[in-house]
């Protein structure tokens, strides 16, 4: 017959009931805990698409403003060499002599470095001077480049820009082509190395890319 100590049959009968309260007790704050996680989780998504929307506003100001800046270098830079070109439209082909317009022409390159050759078309398109840098002067070869687009469109609209070329596949070319109050046109074919150099600067965080693109999306 086995005999119980009394004093472990009470301690049994006190520590019986408080076991499943504490299941409940652990219960209740594991809950609380979860829903406290949630909470912060959630918060924290919260915050990160706020971070991310910031983020991405940001970004597309600053590109925005890097565009806008590049446009205006870019439109400053052409209107610049459009108004080297401009003074020499000033007076018509017959009004002065070669010399004169040889010495114009070589005062324009010195200051307009961006140009490498400068065509004079009388009136009729008639090539009547060049003068390049890359290659030897030509002086009254009278070429007729009356239906060159250059003469063609200068002559109608008072002012060309011809598109963006390649030679050699690596230095950007543009020509920008004048008329004169006596219907002679100035045509400058211009190294856009400069513009070249303006865009290259551009970055857009490690992988971004800028482009430089022509009315028609070219």
């Amino acid at each position: 017959m086995n005999i119980i100590d009394p004093r472990i049959e009470a301690a049994a009968t006190v520590l019986a009931p408080v076991t499943p309260r504490r299941r409940l007790f652990g219960k209740y704050v594991a809950f609380f805990v979860g829903v406290v996680c949630l909470a912060l989780l959630a918060n924290n998504l919260l915050e990160y698409r706020l971070l991310v929307r910031d983020y991405t506003g940001f970004s597309v100001r600053l590109q925005r403003e890097q565009a806008q800046g590049a446009a205006n270098r870019i439109d400053a830079f052409v209107k610049d060499i459009a108004a080297q070109i401009a003074w020499t439209t000033q007076l018509p082909w017959q009004a002065a002599s070669l010399d004169d317009w040889r010495l114009d022409t070589a005062r324009l390159l010195h200051q307009a470095p961006a140009i490498t050759e400068y065509i004079k078309l009388d009136a009729q398109g008639v090539e009547q001077l060049r003068v390049s840098r890359l290659a030897p002067d030509s002086i009254g070869s009278r070429a007729d480049l009356s239906q060159d687009p250059r003469f063609t469109a200068a002559r109608a609209n008072g002012m060309y820009h011809g598109p963006v070329s390649f030679r050699r596949d690596s230095e950007p070319y543009m020509t920008i082509a004048l008329r004169s109050p006596g219907n002679d046109v100035s045509i400058a074919e211009v190294n856009l190395k400069l513009i070249w150099d303006v865009v290259s600067q551009i970055k857009v965080g490690e992988r971004g890319n800028a482009y430089v693109v022509d009315d028609r999306g070219r």
